[in-house]
């Protein structure tokens, strides 16, 4: 059975009237095509599936809602990566992966801040050893949690670190590809952050994520 309330349809529901025309249940009009042997059911048995409906509209606005929303307000953080600290040994296989198109995901400290959130964006930039420069940029896919510290030393005294879940939309391996060099974030449109950071984390300004953004895509293009 097809049947019609105001603007919505409504299939599978054995409210009718007899021969396809109007009849008033509980003050509403409801019309149907069903056939003319099918009986009138009061109204009220549309109520489960209009429930069903609005709950689903509803989920779906506000899942709308929320993405433009987290769009809008979308942060763009700097993290870094000191490698005389830290050896990355899996950098190369996890750049080839993602120059493949895969999904790559990881996690990465955030020092003491605790603000960053799903959705926002990240830059790494590499720091300690040359080349130095940014090789990576993405997506975080969690909000701050706390767990054992990345540096064996501390973890082994029971500290702990803040981190965030990301995805790596691009990811330079620095040892082969051309990355985005720290001279050129010496220019005096980045000089309002420290690029040299001691712990991940920094916010970027938004006045400069802009152009930031189009350095890095050119930088992309030429390591296709």
């Amino acid at each position: 059975c097809f049947a019609s309330y105001g603007n919505k349809n409504f299939i599978g529901q054995s409210v009718c009237s007899i021969g396809g025309q109007n009849k008033t249940a509980h003050s509403e009009t409801v019309s149907c095509s069903c056939s003319s042997s099918q009986r009138n059911l009061p109204f009220s048995y549309l109520a489960p599936t209009i429930t069903y409906y609005l709950v689903r509209v509803n989920q779906k606005m506000r899942a709308i809602y929320l993405n433009r929303y987290n769009h809008v307000n979308m942060k763009t953080y700097l993290f870094a990566w000191n490698s005389k600290l830290w050896k990355w040994h899996k950098l190369a296989e996890m750049s080839a992966n993602v120059r493949n198109g895969k999904d790559v995901f990881d996690r990465w400290g955030t020092g003491t801040s605790r603000k960053i959130q799903k959705n926002d964006r990240f830059f790494i930039i590499r720091l300690g050893e040359e080349p130095r420069g940014i090789f990576a940029s993405g997506q975080v896919t969690s909000d701050v949690y706390e767990d054992i510290h990345w540096h064996k030393e501390k973890s082994s005294i029971g500290k702990t670190a803040n981190y965030v879940k990301i995805k790596y939309e691009a990811l330079l391996n620095p040892e082969t590809d051309v990355i985005l060099p720290r001279e050129i974030l010496q220019q005096p449109l980045f000089s309002q952050i420290n690029w040299d950071i001691r712990m991940s984390g920094i916010q970027i300004p938004d006045s400069i994520v802009k152009e930031l953004e189009t350095i890095w895509k050119n930088v992309i293009n030429n390591n296709v």
